[in-house]
C-alpha cells in the first residue's frame, strides 16, 4: 500500500456517509488519524502485539493459568511464550 492509502479509503467512506461534512473537517480527521496511529507511517497494524503481550501479563499475574490466559488472549502457545519472553522497554 502506498503512504496514506489506507486514511485516504477510510476518508473516502467518510465522504460516502457523511457528503454534506466540510472538507476541512476530513483533514482534520486525517491529521488526527495519522498523529494517533504514528504520523507518517502507512501501516496499521490490526492487533498491536504489545496490548496483548502486556494483557497477558496482566492475566498471569491475576493467577490465570498460563495456559487459560494464552488461550483467551487469542495467542498461540509459540506466540506467548514469545511474548513472555519478550524484554520490556524503559518507561
Amino acid at each position: 500500500m502506498a503512504k496514506g492509502e489506507t486514511v485516504d479509503r477510510i476518508l473516502a467512506q467518510v465522504r460516502a456517509a457523511a457528503p454534506d461534512l466540510p472538507d476541512g473537517t476530513l483533514e482534520k480527521i486525517a491529521r488526527g488519524i495519522h498523529a494517533d496511529l504514528g504520523g507518517g507511517k502507512h501501516y496499521i497494524a490490526k492487533n498491536p502485539s504489545w496490548g496483548k503481550a502486556w494483557r497477558l501479563g496482566d492475566a498471569i499475574a491475576a493467577g490465570v493459568p498460563f495456559a487459560q490466559a494464552y488461550l483467551t488472549m487469542g495467542f498461540s502457545q509459540r506466540s506467548a511464550y514469545r511474548a513472555v519472553g519478550r524484554k520490556r522497554k524503559a518507561a
